[in-house]
């Protein structure tokens, strides 16, 4: 992958074709090296109009090239053979059919546009070339900058997850956009967003292609743009605001509420934009200033706006009327020197009598709209997008894990029960009704979809209430916050008091827990349901399951891997007595707080390799990626003496499926009491079920503890000359 973001040299395409003319001509003014020849050390060979593009790929694969980036048509049955002209090599293929790849910071373009991209903090990822040709253009207009604008063309080698793995580790990176049609693994894609979006805002486009059967790709949009959302990604409908809602993520301080001040010197373009914050959830108040307002009386309405702690962002709404150019530009001036830790956006009305004001705001930093209902909207994202990142990772407190067995025993043999209604109902929390005396019914559907596993539905319900259509989508699992805001999206929920809203997002969170916990449910359908303070009624359950005769491996599993419970097992301390290891869960926060808490300062050397404070490790981001696991690419495993945590361990697979890093560290006072040892044979063991074949561990040389658990059980180590830490590698039976 380096030589696709850092390459050093590169192989220019052969050939006298227009888009090989065109690359030769964008890489004249690369500053590195070129070669037209095959041979080795090349770190990124571009094949652009080859008669037979698979064996120069191949060629290339043997010669030891870092990447591949195939253009061309390229269909996605294509891919396979590209694919395989890569076995046995460590050679990355981008493409076939890629657009190509722009690395404005190295003054890199290899696309076919004629204007290279400005350096800047947005990092574009595409499947349509001419989708990417149209943002990297307007950004030329605009004056905005890009990190890196990429390709991914039919993806027979990278994919989404490589290039936004890298986009998360790249410094210049402080935003990314994605726009896509086809997914792929859609639950490795939840994972890298996932990986990143905590520390950079992803937003998404998803592109819909033309279905065959309307509603089934109705139903998977949905479900996969509430996936989307559920891993901290921000969805957006159209091109225009996946640039704008990126640039605003990118440069602007998070909103820490939804009271939007909008300072304007005119009534009807301000009430515009108001009009438009009421309707996405915010609350706007307007400042008038009057047609004719001087640049002095703009900065004191911006500082008291900015000084007023009920505001939480700023949006300056100008409109041409009669002012010179330069007193707009003054303006705009003001606007840029009160910028402070709140969200300032601005949109200035109009064409040439704003346009120089428009570049100063773009100098400046800030964020600026042609009209005030795009700079509402990418508010209004701003305000949801942090909001729904700080309820993904809410600390919850602990809960009766749900249990049905009798449920997934009764699909797993094929009975579907001729009373449903009593086998699921009880499991809920539900009791048979009809709902007398109450005023909504509701309709609560799961449905398992291939490449999504279960998805929740949430309606109106009773007669006629399925065609009116499903209010809201959520993917499973889902916290309490996380089912409040579901429910809080669903139209119903306004036609429902405050108590029973509440028991809907708890009524929706067990719905959650039983689709996870039966993994042959195909559908299960509440219809209708009421709900009162005092509990829920349910008039009718129906349910389908998967056949029995389709293995379990091959059922549709979730998109956000669940809780793994196979790997909680008992073992024995040193003097004989009992603990338990079992993966972390967000209500652990707590408990893994005190653990931090009882550290000593040596421990903590030993295991991050330099000083560590308990304020750095113990914030609740710190705490996040511990008790917040994505079970895809990470396992955190904890050793419990009753309600206290002795030890943590982990398993962090690296860009190789195959491979994991393993590292713990034990609470002082239970050092050498055989908790280290434990821990580490609870790790190993499960490594293989993961589907781990080699485990690496890194330690400083005066860990003898570390040292002699690697040893015993079976890691070779060894020590670089010029590595001040030790090294060890276990290779495991398949």
């Amino acid at each position: 992958m380096n030589g696709l973001i850092a390459p050093r040299t590169i192989a220019l395409p052969a050939g006298d074709g227009p888009m090989a003319t065109t690359l030769r001509a964008h890489l004249e003014h690369w500053t590195g090296k070129t070669v037209v020849a095959l041979g080795p050390g090349v770190d990124l060979a571009i094949v652009a109009e080859h008669p037979d593009p698979v064996a120069m790929v191949a060629a290339w694969a043997q010669a030891g090239a870092g990447v591949v980036v195939v253009f061309g048509s390229a269909l996605t049955a294509d891919a396979p053979a590209f694919a395989a002209a890569l076995r046995g090599t460590r050679t990355r293929l981008l493409g076939p059919g890629t657009f190509g790849i722009a690395l404005p910071w190295l003054n890199l373009n290899v696309t076919p546009m004629a204007r290279a991209p400005r350096p800047g903090a947005l990092a574009v990822l595409g499947q349509s070339g001419s989708l990417l040709g149209a943002i990297m253009d307007w950004g030329a207009a605009e004056g905005l900058g890009f990190s890196l604008v990429a390709c991914v063309g039919v993806r027979a080698d990278l994919d989404w997850p490589d290039l936004l793995d890298r986009c998360g580790d790249d410094h210049h990176t402080r935003a990314i956009l994605i726009a896509f049609e086809a997914v792929g693994d859609v639950g490795a894609l939840l994972s890298a967003v996932r990986a990143v979006a905590l520390r950079k805002p992803v937003v998404v486009l998803h592109v819909a292609q033309d279905p065959s059967d309307p509603a089934a790709h109705a139903l998977r949009d949905a479900a996969l743009d509430a996936a989307l959302a559920r891993v901290g990604a921000l969805g957006v409908r159209s091109l225009a605001d996946l640039v704008y809602h990126a640039e605003v993520l990118a440069g602007s301080p998070p909103a820490t509420g939804p009271r939007l001040r909008i300072i304007a010197n005119a009534g009807g373009p301000a009430m515009l934009a108001a009009q438009q914050a009421w309707a996405g959830g915010a609350r706007p108040d307007v400042v008038d200033l009057g047609r004719i307002a001087d640049p002095a009386i703009w900065s004191q309405a911006l500082a008291s706006a900015h000084a007023d702690p009920a505001v939480d962002g700023v949006l300056v709404v100008l409109a041409p009327l009669g002012q010179a150019v330069e007193d707009t530009r003054a303006v705009a001036a003001a606007v840029v020197a009160a910028r402070a830790g709140k969200p300032l956006l601005a949109a200035f009305l109009g064409g040439p009598a704003v346009a120089a004001a428009r570049v100063v705001l773009r100098r400046g930093g800030i964020p600026e709209f042609p009209w005030p209902e795009g700079a509402v909207r990418a508010f209004v994202g701003l305000w949801r997008h942090g909001e729904r990142l700080a309820a993904l990772y809410q600390t919850p407190t602990s809960s009766t894990p749900l249990t049905a067995g009798s449920l997934a025993a009764a699909l797993d043999e094929g009975l579907i029960t001729d009373d449903p209604l009593a086998l699921v109902a009880p499991l809920l929390g539900l009791v048979p009704g009809t709902g007398t005396g109450t005023a909504m019914a509701i309709r609560l559907e799961v449905v398992a979809i291939a490449g999504l596993g279960p998805v929740l539905r949430l309606g109106p319900g009773g007669p006629g209430g399925a065609s009116l259509g499903i209010d809201a989508t959520g993917i499973p699992p889902l916290n309490q916050a996380l089912a409040t805001d579901l429910v809080a999206r669903a139209a119903v929920a306004a036609l429902l008091d405050g108590p029973a809203r509440l028991a809907l997002a708890a009524l929706v969170t067990r719905t959650a827990e039983l689709a996870l916990a039966v993994p042959r449910l195909a559908t299960l359908i509440l219809d209708p349901v009421w709900l009162t303070p005092t509990g829920g009624q349910v008039g009718a359950v129906r349910l389908s399951g998967h056949a029995p005769s389709i293995p379990a491996d091959r059922l549709p599993s979730p998109a956000i891997r669940p809780y793994p419970i196979m790997h909680e097992s008992t073992v024995r301390l040193k003097d004989g007595r009992p603990a338990q290891v079992r993966p972390l869960r967000p209500d652990d926060e707590p408990a893994v707080l005190a653990f931090h808490q009882a550290l000593g300062a040596e421990s903590v050397r030993l295991r991050w390799f330099h000083p560590l404070s308990l304020a750095e490790r113990t914030t609740h981001q710190a705490l996040v990626r511990v008790c917040h696991v994505d079970w895809r690419r990470e396992l955190v495993l904890g050793l419990f003496d009753g309600g206290s945590i002795a030890a943590i361990g982990r398993l962090n697979r690296g860009r190789d499926p195959g491979e994991a890093e393993l590292a713990l560290v034990v609470a002082d006072r239970w050092q050498r009491h055989g908790v280290g040892a434990a821990l580490m044979a609870a790790l190993v063991a499960a490594a293989r079920p993961e589907g781990l074949t080699r485990l690496t561990l890194a330690f400083l040389p005066e860990n003898q503890g570390m040292a002699s658990l690697a040893r015993r059980h079976g890691f070779a180590l060894r020590r670089l000359p010029d590595d001040d830490a030790i090294s060890g590698e276990l290779s495991l039976p398949p």
